[in-house]
Order: structure tokens, then sequence, then C-alpha cells
């Protein structure tokens, strides 16, 4: 149902006339007669009313949303007040001097179509009032004219250092994703700008001949892998789709990467659908490792429609020769290492890895509560390892986290001894992510206590093989 208003009051009678007068307006635009805008408004006045007075004994907030349905409007009212259940009312308007309790529940039924109300958990309880829409109910829509770009010669450049540029691009995110989007830093202008001044993140838009703005990509740099910025925020309007602005847009990314002397550049393509992957798989990128559930569940997208968290995919592009580094790879997941790095083109050399206990373990962590997910990177492991991550994993539990990724370095000669105790602490592979100027790093997952889903995953070529490979692994 589309919500087209919603108002939060105090719950001060003071404000209930301005609360009913909006939605006189409302009802007003929608045609309806003033015999039934009154009926409207009386019933609006009762729920509200009533909530104002009852909810809350030292005060509160009150939530009014106002929705469209293809025949009804409905006005529903919200708190987290004192719970309300009513039952049938026991209002007798032939017996007013001997009871008046109830009146407002007799109002209200006599002059709404439909009401109902439901309790929701630890977000309170509601009550609606539905009224049918007149034959004549129309809202102005957008016309469509104007999502028709002007013209398709599409051009990529930079994200200029000023705030109209900047919020062009945060406007292309949230077209897409509302404020649903991970990296919630990316809606703010100022911390966008001081991403890029940091070089944390260089932002491209991609624009016609006429300046309208078609997409946008960014290029996100971190410390974990130096010289490898992973390819990310990528969003290709919905009036532009079908021109393959997104192929475009990648092939620039890696350009882009190259001229900045980027020893490789990464991606994550969406594991839902298979666009994302074939583009990657033509323009070069093999893929490396499989992200379960890591879209945090609330994300906007016509592919989360059970509220499950979304899975993404690793895929990696070398754009330069480099040194031959020496790896230590678990014994488990040697073989299908060794092939992934000759896939790569990547000089990489074997040797026997050895512990010593009597090291200290290098990790660090970091939790999003926004996002529900953790993160745990492994530069050294030492005779603390155990104990150091089974802290952290407890920590993770403990702020309800709902997937947590595990990077252990394999330039870390006890690098196998890391990946078997995290296996022990419920801990999965998941693949690698190499190509970094410091670290090559394998992949494991926590999903405490979810299950990689293949069910949920729509796969092809290299990924769907990759995939096949980690779920044998798991049974």
């Amino acid at each position: 149902m589309p919500k087209i208003a919603a108002i939060s009051i105090t719950d001060d009678e003071g404000l209930l006339e301005g609360v009913l007068d909006f939605i006189d307006s409302i009802s007003k635009k929608l045609g309806y007669a003033r015999s039934k805008e009154l009926k409207i408004r009386v019933a609006c006045e009762e729920l509200i009313s009533d909530r104002i007075a009852n909810a809350y004994p030292d005060g509160g907030m009150i939530g009014v949303d106002i929705t469209l349905t293809n025949d009804s409007l409905e006005v529903s009212v919200s708190d987290k007040g004192l719970p309300y259940w009513k039952s049938e009312s026991r209002y007798d308007p032939k017996n007013i001097d001997e009871n008046a309790s109830g009146l407002e529940d007799y109002l209200i039924s006599k002059m709404a179509d439909r009401t109902g109300s439901e309790k929701l958990g630890r977000e309170g309880q509601r009550a609606y009032v539905c009224f049918a829409l007149p034959v004549s109910a129309e809202l102005k829509k957008r016309s469509a004219k104007e999502n028709v770009p002007l013209d398709y010669d599409i051009t990529i450049r930079e994200t200029a250092d000023d705030y109209r540029d900047i919020i062009s691009a945060i406007t292309c995110i949230y077209d897409e994703y509302q404020y649903s989007y991970a990296y919630e830093r990316l809606y703010y202008p100022e911390n966008f700008k001081e991403l890029i001044a940091r070089g944390k993140f260089r932002s491209f838009l991609a624009v016609n001949a006429h300046g309208e703005v078609a997409g946008h990509y960014g290029l996100s740099f971190s410390d974990d892998y130096r010289g490898m910025p992973e390819w990310a925020s990528v969003v290709v309007r919905r009036p532009f789709r079908g021109r393959h602005i997104f192929d475009q847009m990648l092939s620039h990314g890696i350009e882009a990467a190259k001229n900045m002397g980027m020893r490789a550049i990464m991606t994550q393509p969406t594991a839902y659908h298979t666009a994302t992957q074939k583009i990657a798989i033509r323009q070069g990128f093999i893929a490396t490792g499989m992200l379960f559930q890591y879209v945090n569940s609330d994300m906007v997208s016509e592919y989360n429609t059970d509220g499950r968290r979304l899975d993404l995919a690793i895929a990696v592009k070398l754009l330069r020769g480099d040194t031959a580094k020496a790896v230590y790879l678990p014994e488990e997941h040697a073989p299908f290492l060794r092939g992934l790095y000759d896939r790569l083109g990547a000089e990489r050399e074997y040797p026997e890895p050895f512990f010593n206990p009597a090291l200290d373990t290098n990790l660090k962590h970091e939790i999003s509560g926004i996002v529900k997910s953790g993160r745990i990177v492994v530069t050294r492991s030492g005779g603390d390892f155990e104990k150091e991550l089974d802290q952290v994993t407890r920590t993770m539990r403990r702020n309800k986290v709902e997937m947590a990724e595990l990077l252990i370095s394999l330039m870390d000669p006890a690098a196998p001894f890391a990946y078997e105790k995290a296996k022990g602490a419920g801990y999965f592979f998941t693949g690698l992510i190499p190509g970094g100027e410091d670290c090559d790093y394998i992949v494991m997952q926590n999903l405490f206590g979810g299950e990689a889903d293949a069910g949920a995953i729509t796969a092809t070529g290299e990924y769907e093989e990759l995939l096949n490979y980690i779920l044998k692994c798991l049974n």
C-alpha cells in the first residue's frame, strides 16, 4: 500500500485540529462528497483523540499515517503507549444517560467503512479506519514524459568537489536504495566530500549530453587491501537502463584504476541474479569467493521479497603483473586456491606453513549495528588466536550480529593454523581475496546459526562452479 503522508505528534490535544485539517485537505483532493468528508473527520477525530488521552500517562509520541489502496483511503494511528485491545462497544445510543462508555468506538464504526487494530510487538500497536474511495478519486501523477531522458549520449566524468555534483551522486544512490544502502556515510554530503578528500573514495557520474545524470559508481579504497579498490556504489537510473551503461561504467572504472597505478580491482557481483556476474566475466574479472547473506535484510530491492539477507560474490581482475609472493594455504583448499591463482595470472609461491605459539595475534574487528554485520581481519596468528577469536565472536553475538566476515592473511605462515581454529569456532570457507599490495586473504564467514542457502542464489558460469565447490565443502 503506498503511504502518501505520515505525521508524528506529541500527545497534545492542541495538535489535533491541525492533523484533522490536514486529513481534510487530502479527502477534498480525493473528491469525497462533503457529507463523507465530515464522517472521515469525525472518525479520525475520535480515533486520534482517544490515543492522545489514553496512550501515555507521562507523555509520548503518536504517529498518524495516511495510505491509499486501490479502493480505499486508510488513516491509521500508532503508538507505543498503554496497550489496548478493544472488545465490542458497550455503548447503547438508546440509553445514553445510563452508559456513555464506548461512545468513540460507536462513532468510529458508524462513520468509517472499515475499522481494525493490530498489535505490533515491540513497535506497539495501531488502529485504523478505512473509507471507500469515490469513483472520481485521483491524485496528481507524475507525467511519464518527465522520466524520459532527453538523450542517451553518455559520458563518464569524475564527480566534482562541489555539493551540486555530490548531491547528484547521493540522489542516484537514494533513487535505487532509498535509505537502506549499507554504506550510510555516502548519504551525507559533508561525509561524502570528506571521503573524497581523504582519498578513501573516488566518485564518478554518468551523464548525457543535456547534463542529466544516468548513473553513478565509485572506487572505494581500503587499508586492508591497498592497491586494489573496490568498484562499488553502482547505480544506473531506471530511465537509462537497457543501454549498456553498467558495462560502460565498469570499463571506465577499470581504466581509472589502471591510471591510478592500482595493482588490481575488485567488485562484488550480485548472487541473486546473474546480470552483474555476466558483465564481470565479459570484463575479465575472475570469481574468487561468495559472500552469503552479506547485504542487510532491510535493503530496498525488488529481489528482497522475504526479508532475507541477500548474497554477493567476489570477483577480482589483476591490472598489472606483480612479483611472486609466498602464500600459506590450508591443505583442505590448496588445490582449489592454486587453480584460482592460475586463472588470475598471479605468480605465487607455496612454502610449507609453520606456527610460532610465542607470537601474539594481530587481529582487528568492526561491527556495523545498522546492517547487523561484523568484520574480522587477521594479519598474524599466534598462540592466543583461539582466545582472541572467541572473545570477538562473543562480542558480535552480544551485539546481535547476523553475519560475520573473517579475513585471514595468507602471507602469515600460520594462516592454515588460524583457518582450522576458525572452523572449530563456527566459521566456514567462502573464498579468496587476492591482489592487494600487502596481503591475500582467505575468506570465511559465520552466519550465527543461519545456513548458506543455495536455493536463494542464482549463479552462472564460474560463479556456479565456485558456489558448488563451497557448498560441497560444507556438506
